[in-house]
């Protein structure tokens, strides 16, 4: 959706672009802080623009072009502007305010 909303042009307005912006470099630091191990911070923005490249290839190679009038796309833009307004930035703050290891499976087999 990050993609799709820097690649369309008008899907957001800048303001709520710059919003999404910053929270998805907060929600990068919360990820990579809580990584088992650790990122270093040095890796961090690397490793956020080599995924933000591929999703990017991606989206390109699977819907080129963006059609205002394709209401997934109008669904992800609204899901983008509720991101980026105060109730979904403290959706944001509230999910990456509680430190946490990264773990798939909680409750593995034969554990008590």
């Amino acid at each position: 959706m990050v993609v799709e909303t820097g690649l369309c042009p008008g899907m957001i307005d800048p303001e709520a672009r710059r919003v999404l912006d910053a929270e998805l470099r907060e929600v990068a630091g919360f990820v990579a802080a809580n990584a088992f191990p650790p990122l270093p911070e040095a890796e961090i923005r690397p490793r956020l623009i080599e995924l933000i490249r591929q999703r990017t290839a991606r989206f390109q190679a699977a819907a080129p072009g963006c059609d205002p009038s394709d209401s997934g796309r109008q669904d992800a833009a609204e899901i983008a502007r509720n991101l980026a307004r105060p109730g979904g930035q403290a959706a944001v703050q509230r999910m990456i305010g509680l430190p946490r290891l990264p773990v798939e499976n909680d409750c593995p087999q034969g554990s008590t």
